[in-house]
């Protein structure tokens, strides 16, 4: 019974999120407007950030998974047609390893009104098998908020070596991926609605229909 209330509960929040901002680019007569994608001046004078990205580990003294995914929140301010700063909530996971969270600057270098190229240091705050703060560093090459090539550069003190031989100290996980932006999130927001929507009705047939 709890479960299938927390799914009726959750349906009308990712419903929405969809719908949320749907006019990316404002009229020329709004172009002081804060944009939900990222655009330079005139369009937009900011914009929100939001990335979903999947990499691979190149170089790392990790002793598990190769695979990691991250998530970045935030907002620029564009300051010329050209320049754009601002900063953003960092997440990280790596399967059967480690969480991770932090706090990145960003620097976006608008090269065509369509093409970025962007640059993120900052610090990770938590990690979930250290006691210390590391540093998260990236750097990226995208079209718009679609999507984006990037190379990202972690350092964490933890637990590294190899089985029965396992000791403490810094370590660093470079990695290469592909981040999706805030206009294909909206599309992936659809999808996870149609989830919720499924597990919905698999739980009602799976537990009966009195709600």
């Amino acid at each position: 019974m709890d479960i299938r209330i927390l799914l009726w509960a959750t349906i009308p929040c990712i419903a929405v999120s969809p719908l949320i901002g749907q006019s990316e680019v404002p009229e020329q007569h709004e172009s002081r407007s804060l944009c939900t994608g990222g655009h330079p001046l005139p369009s937009c004078s900011s914009f929100w950030i939001t990335e979903f990205g999947l990499g691979r580990k190149i170089a790392n003294h990790s002793y598990n998974t190769d695979y990691y995914l991250t998530w970045d929140i935030g907002a620029m301010v564009n300051h010329t047609d050209r320049d754009a700063f601002g900063g953003t909530m960092y997440a990280g996971y790596l399967p059967d390893e480690s969480f991770r969270l932090g706090v990145r600057g960003r620097y976006r270098r608008w090269i065509t009104p369509t093409t970025t190229l962007d640059f993120s240091p900052g610090v990770l705050f938590w990690v979930s098998n250290s006691e210390k703060i590391g540093f998260s560093g990236q750097a990226g090459i995208g079209y718009t908020d679609w999507i984006s090539l990037f190379t990202q550069l972690d350092v964490t003190h933890r637990r590294l070596g190899s089985t029965g031989n396992y000791y403490l100290g810094w370590g660093a996980d470079w990695i290469f991926g592909l981040r999706a932006g805030s206009k294909p999130a909206k599309y992936a927001a659809l999808l996870e609605t149609l989830v919720a929507i499924g597990s919905l009705i698999y739980a009602s047939l799976w537990w009966g229909s009195d709600f």
